[in-house]
C-alpha cells in the first residue's frame, strides 16, 4: 500500500466457535517465508506440485503464499472432498506433497496407496503418533529460518491449479501463471475498488478461483486488511462479522445474498 505499512494488519481470522487472530503483512511475510524453508527441505522445486486439503484457517494462506515463494504449483482444495475427489487431482496433477489436518487426512488415508508419487504429508495441529511420510507443521516450521531466498520464475510460469467440478467426465485442471497477479491486482482495486482503508470481506473459499484471486491474491497485492471466516453461513453470525471487524467491502455469491434477505 501507498503507506508502505507492514504494520498494517492483512488478515483477520475468525473461526466459527469465535475465536480470533490477526497477522500483520510483515507476520505474514515472516510465516510464508519459514513455510517455504520448510517446503524446501522436504525437496519441493520449481515446478512441483503442492495441494493443500485445509479448512480457511491462516495455514492455508500463509502456504499457498510460501508455494509461491518457492516457485512450485499450489493446489488449493475444498475441504468437503471426499476421497475419489482428491485422489483425481492429487493423481492427475502428481502432487509431490499434501498439507492438510489430522482430520482430513483420514479421507486421504483412503486412497492413498493409489498415489506412489505423493511424497510428503504436512499436517497442521498433529496431536499423536505421525507415520513415517508424515511431518507436524508446526514442528517444521519452529525448526525453519525466517531468511528465505525467493526462486525467481518467468511470467508464464504456474502458480497455482485448481480443477473443474467434473460435471463433464473426470476434472481438469486449469492452470494460472504468476503474470495472472497482474490482473488479480488490477481488477481487485479497479473493480472491487478496493481503497486503502478498506476491510474486505470474501466469502469463497480458495478452493474455488474466486476464492484464490479475490480472497487471497487480489485483496493482499494492494495491501487491503481482509476477514476469513472459517465457519458455516449463518445470517446472524455473517452480519455480526460485517459489524464487529467494519467490513466495507463484502464479495459473496448471489444465493448467500438471498439467504441474507
Amino acid at each position: 500500500s501507498s503507506t508502505d505499512d507492514k504494520d498494517k494488519i492483512a488478515l483477520i481470522w475468525e473461526e466459527e466457535d469465535g475465536v480470533q487472530k490477526e497477522y500483520t503483512f510483515l507476520s505474514m511475510k515472516r510465516q510464508s517465508d519459514k513455510c517455504a524453508n520448510v517446503l524446501k527441505s522436504i525437496g519441493i522445486e520449481k515446478g512441483d506440485r503442492v495441494f493443500l486439503f485445509l479448512p480457511r484457517i491462516p495455514e492455508l494462506y500463509i502456504s499457498i503464499i510460501a508455494i509461491a515463494k518457492v516457485g512450485a504449483v499450489a493446489g488449493p482444495m475444498f475441504s468437503a472432498f471426499g476421497p475419489e475427489a482428491i485422489m483425481d487431482r492429487l493423481l492427475d496433477s502428481n502432487a509431490k506433497a499434501i498439507i492438510t489436518t489430522p482430520e482430513l487426512n483420514q479421507r486421504l488415508n483412503e486412497v492413498k496407496d493409489q498415489l506412489p508419487m505423493l511424497k510428503n504429508v504436512i499436517l497442521v495441529d498433529a496431536r499423536d503418533n505421525l507415520n513415517e511420510d508424515e511431518l507436524s507443521y508446526e514442528s517444521e516450521m519452529n525448526k525453519a529460518s525466517e531468511v528465505c531466498k525467493i526462486t525467481w520464475v518467468n511470467p508464464e510460469d504456474y502458480l497455482y491449479i485448481l480443477y473443474t467440478s467434473g460435471t463433464t467426465g473426470k476434472p481438469k485442471g486449469v492452470t494460472h501463471v504468476h503474470y495472472d497477479m497482474i490482473s488479480h491486482y488490477i481488477t481487485s482495486k479497479w473493480v472491487l475498488d478496493l481503497q486503502e482503508e478498506d476491510v474486505y470481506w470474501c466469502t469463497a473459499d480458495p478452493g474455488w478461483v474466486t476464492g484464490s484471486v479475490y480472497g487471497i491474491w487480489g485483496p493482499w497485492l494492494n495491501g487491503i486488511s481482509q476477514v476469513v471466516y472459517n465457519g458455516r453461513f449463518d445470517a446472524e453470525k455473517w452480519y455480526s462479522i460485517i459489524e464487529k471487524h467494519r467490513v466495507t467491502v463484502l464479495y459473496t455469491a448471489p444465493t448467500a445474498l438471498r439467504m441474507l434477505m
